[in-house]
């Protein structure tokens, strides 16, 4: 099946035009970031977590959970004492507050278990903090099959 010359060409006129806005709207994604949605994930390039392993970090406070999705879904619902770290502010402003601490594991998720936004909030993580965090495996609709505990609203500022 041929692509006719006409559908290549606006395509990549639509691509330039949208990079070139993106470029020059100061709050648009950096393009170093915006790469990593369009490239595939790398095998073995993150740790992945269990659910059930997630859990007893969970019931433990030994870990701390980032949901990615977008604060509207993160208000519904999310992993008890997670910290919303939706992906589109973090592909614009890779850097994660200064609150979170530091010396437990970092667990990122999103609700589907292959979600790129997840994986591009890693990779942001790990360019930015110079730390890896891992990946919860199944992500959050997993977490949601196995009726794992969630909880709505934002987490207590004391619980962190």
């Amino acid at each position: 099946m041929r692509i006719p010359l006409r559908i290549v060409i606006i395509g990549m006129l639509a691509l330039a035009t949208g990079m070139t806005v993106n470029l020059v709207y100061s709050g648009g994604i950096h393009p170093r970031q915006l790469m990593i949605l369009f490239s595939r994930p790398e095998k073995g390039s993150f740790a992945v977590i269990s659910q059930d392993s997630a859990l007893v970090l969970m019931f433990e406070n030994e870990a701390v959970f980032l949901d990615v999705r977008s604060e509207k879904q993160f208000q519904i619902d999310h992993i008890p004492n997670a910290l919303s770290v939706p992906y589109t502010k973090m592909l614009r402003q890779p850097s994660v507050p200064s609150h979170i601490p530091r010396d437990y594991p970092w667990i990122v998720y999103d609700l589907h278990p292959q979600s790129k936004f997840a994986l591009a909030v890693a990779r942001a993580i790990e360019s930015s903090e110079k730390k890896q965090p891992a990946l919860l495996d199944g992500g959050y609709a997993a977490w949601l099959e196995k009726y794992f505990p969630v909880e709505e609203g934002a987490p207590e500022p004391d619980s962190l």
